[in-house]
């Protein structure tokens, strides 16, 4: 085959597919996390991401924020943030990746940045899905203010595909 043949183009359009890349960031604004409001799911923000251009797709979710403790004289926070995925097919959310607890003890400080990421691998689809970061306050003798928050979602095609 010629490097000029019709189907040497036609491969390198293939590989190119198949080594796609799709990045994605969304921000927001405040959500406030109240005192006495225990085992409330609260969604602080969500992402779309269309990954139909993409083949056996491996995603990178990652999130940050600013917490602020609205009463920082009082005991501690605790609160547990999930990733959680929903596309267009599905009845309900699945859960990414474990669980992530912030947990602050107001003596020391009033405010800080928290941040993680996870993968997901864990699918076989072509369509569109939402990534949304929900907390759910597990201890609130004080309450806090999520501040600055921001998602991102890299997607890449892992493996060639047949």
């Amino acid at each position: 085959m010629s490097l000029l043949s019709p189907n040497h183009f036609h491969n390198d359009n293939e590989l190119c597919k198949q080594s796609s890349v799709t990045l994605k960031c969304v921000s927001t604004g405040t959500v406030t996390i109240p005192v006495g409001a225990p085992n409330t799911q609260i969604s602080i923000i969500s992402l779309p991401l269309n990954i139909s251009a993409l083949c056996n797709q491996i995603i990178k979710i990652e999130f940050v924020c600013n917490i602020t403790l609205i009463q920082p004289q009082t005991d501690s926070i605790l609160l547990m943030f999930q990733i959680n995925r929903h596309c267009n097919k599905m009845i309900q959310n699945i859960p990414i990746g474990q669980r992530w607890i912030f947990s602050d003890i107001s003596n020391f400080v009033s405010a800080g940045t928290f941040s993680f990421f996870v993968c997901d691998s864990d699918f076989n689809t072509e369509e569109c899905c939402t990534y949304t970061v929900d907390v759910t306050p597990l201890v609130t003798t004080s309450g806090a203010i999520i501040t600055n928050s921001i998602i991102s979602a890299t997607a890449v095609s892992n493996v060639q595909c047949s």
